[in-house]
């Protein structure tokens, strides 16, 4: 029974380290980080919307959101230094050739975030709408349209 579970957890350990890799296409290094990255803030605007509905009761989750979104904002920069597998990235070489309309498109989102964080309480689809937009306004200029 033991060596049952023991092969039951290294096969569980395994699935865990080759899905992420096999869920982005192969992708590796900052590529994988910067699509990581994008489906963690996926995920969160999906958790945040809900706890909207509720701050006072969803304060921790909201928090936490925020945290998370507020994370990604100081990390753009550093998943953004470097080309990495562009035949797989999404990235447009716009990143790399006007850095300084990216680090606005940065700056823009984190007042966004910071303009919906204080804003909790008030109309959740407005919150959501106004974040949304910062990720669409970066994604026209900066991301390759989905074929």
């Amino acid at each position: 029974m033991i060596f049952k579970i023991k092969h039951v957890a290294i096969y569980f350990g395994l699935a865990l380290l080759v899905t992420p890799a096999i869920s982005h296409g192969g992708a590796s290094g900052p590529t994988l980080e910067r699509m990581n990255a994008m489906s963690n803030v996926q995920k969160t605007l999906k958790q945040l919307r809900p706890a909207l509905s509720d701050p006072s009761s969803n304060k921790a989750e909201i928090d936490a959101a925020f945290v998370e979104l507020r994370t990604l904002g100081d990390h753009l920069p550093k998943l953004f230094q470097e080309k990495h597998m562009m035949d797989m990235s999404e990235a447009l070489p716009k990143i790399w050739s006007s850095p300084e309309a990216f680090a606005d498109e940065i700056e823009f989102y984190n007042l966004q975030i910071d303009k919906a964080e204080a804003a909790v309480g008030g109309d959740p689809k407005l919150m959501m709408q106004e974040i949304a937009k910062t990720c669409q306004s970066c994604h026209t200029q900066f991301r390759e349209k989905k074929k």
